[in-house]
Parts: C-alpha cells; sequence; structure tokens
C-alpha cells in the first residue's frame, strides 16, 4: 500500500491536484479509506476509486484524493488504509506531509 505521486518528506500541491493511494496483490478488491490529520476523509466528492482485476486474479485498487487550498500554509499529514474482508487488520502506506498552495483568490480569502 502506497500513495503513488508524493514525495516522503515533504509534497507541495497546487489546489485541486490529487494524492492516488494505491493496493495491490489482493482478492476481494481492497476498499481504501483516507484520512487528514488523522480524520477520516468523508468527503465523497473529493475522493476516486477504481479497481482492475477479475474473479480469478489479485486486484489492484486505486483511489485518488482531490486537496483543496486553505488561507492558512499548514502542513497536513495525509495517509491512506486499505481493508477487505479477509485481512483481520487494515493496512497503512506511510504517511506524507502535505501543503496545498492556494491557486484562487477565494481560496485565500479575498473578496473583490
Amino acid at each position: 500500500m502506497e500513495i503513488l505521486n508524493a514525495r516522503h518528506n515533504m509534497t507541495l500541491l497546487k489546489e485541486g491536484q490529487e494524492l492516488t493511494c494505491m493496493t495491490s496483490g489482493i482478492r476481494p478488491p481492497a476498499t481504501i479509506t483516507w484520512y487528514i490529520d488523522g480524520q477520516k476523509v468523508n468527503n465523497g466528492s473529493l475522493i476516486t476509486y477504481s479497481t482492475s482485476g477479475n474473479d480469478t486474479e489479485l486486484y489492484t485498487s486505486y483511489s485518488s484524493l482531490r486537496l483543496m487550498g486553505n488561507s492558512s500554509v499548514e502542513t497536513r499529514i495525509v495517509y491512506c488504509e486499505g481493508s477487505n474482508i479477509r485481512e483481520q487488520s487494515p493496512v497503512q502506506s506511510e504517511s506524507v506531509r502535505v501543503q496545498t498552495l492556494c491557486k484562487s483568490i477565494s481560496c485565500i480569502g479575498l473578496h473583490v
């Protein structure tokens, strides 16, 4: 289980860019859950899923999390967790430190 498009020390993303989590070699396919600063991400509009494989193969599952900017320049800790009905406990990716850069005036709280 890993976050594909992130550096391990610090990742800078523009508002709206995505992090992608992948889990592979498992059957049935994994359910992937995202966490930001230890809190489960519940906003479904920011998360997408896809799975490849079939009943005779092992599956690869992907999930992407779109990060939105905010007015503060805070570093957030992001990780993903994969689980399926056969595993006793979820598998967690490494945590990634992320700063999201605003690309719009409304993102930083300024109104013209």
